[in-house]
């Protein structure tokens, strides 16, 4: 009789919204007279529907969608016993988002304009998500070298420079991100004054 000891159940980092490729593996089944003649994989139950034709091949690769999904894999050797095993894989969205500072590495004083009416120097830190998308971006603080001559403004993900402390300073700020399953990622963007 067709037996199954174990068969592989993954978890799977998604790459992308509908979730990631998975690998059924059923490589590890057995018969004692060493004749499996068909494996066959299905959704949910052993009356579930078929993920793939009924094949001497263990191994089949189908798409799931992020979250635990079970699947049954049947072995049938050549005198047509069977024995079949559920198998559960998970599709996990465990990466946080990237995020990007969209800032330069330096500016010089002149960057910054002395009236602000005349313009303001601001970036805006954005961030991406391969899976689940971004839920926010903030900006949730900041330190300058030179803290009395530095002049700062924050509104959510955008910072902008009203003063910029003048040559030698460095500006820091930190960018936190969040995604849609709870993934939360944080950064510091840095920001060097020099001389033009």
């Amino acid at each position: 009789m067709a037996s199954i000891t174990t068969a592989t159940a993954p978890t799977v980092e998604c790459t992308s919204p509908q979730g990631a490729v998975v690998t059924l593996d059923g490589s590890s089944s057995s018969d004692p007279d060493s004749n499996i003649a068909l494996y066959t994989w299905r959704l949910g139950s052993d009356t579930g529907q078929q993920v793939a034709p009924p094949s001497r091949i263990p191994v089949v690769t189908t798409s799931q969608a992020i979250g635990q999904t079970t699947y049954d894999l049947r072995v049938v050797d050549t005198r047509f016993a069977a024995d079949h095993i559920p198998v559960t894989v998970s599709v996990v969205d465990s990466t946080a988002p990237t995020i990007a500072c969209n800032a330069p590495g330096t500016i010089t004083p002149s960057d910054v304009p002395e009236n602000p009416k005349k313009g303001t120097v601001s970036f805006k830190a954005t961030a991406t998500d391969v899976c689940s998308g971004v839920s926010g971006v903030t900006i949730t603080g900041f330190t300058c070298t030179r803290p009395t001559s530095c002049k700062v403004q924050i509104q959510g993900d955008t910072i902008t420079i009203l003063d910029s402390g003048g040559i030698g300073d460095t500006i820091t700020w930190t960018v936190v991100a969040g995604d849609g399953t709870g993934n939360v990622g944080q950064t510091t963007c840095r920001l060097d004054v020099i001389k033009k």
